[in-house]
């Protein structure tokens, strides 16, 4: 299209050229010349692509760690504590076949300013002992600190209503003791999830403060 419109361009030229030299210009001839100003116009435009903004997404610690098995831990997390949540086995012994215990357990990210340590809440699952005893988990699901507010949280000492016994399922913000509309959840072993629920009618007693 543009090589038509520049041949165009070159007779139109070559017209105006001769009408010019054999007199005055009539009004055909100032169209002529209105018609090759346009063209000139148009062959010098050089379109123009806006540049598109990249977003450069955070890291997804759910997908890296859900299903993973350890230990070992990935390299630069260090393991803060954890506290049992659900268990089928006996207090102080080993589970056996078809029993099941299930866990949560904090992690924070090492080698990194205090300010930009990431601390994830794993859910996770008992999957067998090795030889020397130590327990070999699952990762079932990950609460992320920094998609949720920050990682002051309560493990157990929380209980539902009235209930004579602490719920070791729950999972709260430390801030529950003192304001009771904070955020909690519940490591469901029936589920394997995370998954939100009501403060309504919860107390919790920070039972380490120091943590």
């Amino acid at each position: 299209m543009l090589k038509i419109r520049f041949i165009q361009l070159i007779c139109l030229l070559g017209v105006v050229g001769l009408l010019a030299a054999c007199g005055g210009a009539s009004p055909r001839e100032q169209a002529l010349e209105a018609t090759v100003a346009a063209l000139q116009t148009q062959i010098s435009i050089t379109p123009t692509i806006a540049a598109t903004a990249t977003l450069t997404p955070g890291p997804d610690w759910r997908s890296q760690f859900i299903g993973l098995t350890y230990p070992p831990l990935p390299e630069g997390w260090e393991y803060i504590g954890g506290a049992i949540t659900f268990s089928t086995c006996d207090p102080g012994s080993p589970c056996t076949s078809g029993e099941e215990t299930y866990a949560v357990a904090d992690l924070r990210q090492i080698n990194v300013s205090e300010e930009t340590a990431e601390h994830l809440l794993l859910f996770e699952r008992l999957v067998r002992y090795e030889s020397d005893g130590t327990a070999v988990w699952v990762v079932l699901d990950v609460l992320v600190g920094s998609e949720i507010g920050g990682s002051n949280w309560l493990w157990q000492g929380c209980r539902v209503g009235d209930a004579p016994q602490t719920d070791d399922e729950i999972v709260a913000f430390r801030s529950i003791v003192l304001d009771p509309s904070g955020p909690a959840w519940r490591a469901n072993h029936l589920t394997g999830r995370f998954e939100p629920i009501s403060p309504d009618g919860l107390t919790c007693v920070d039972e380490n403060p120091g943590s």
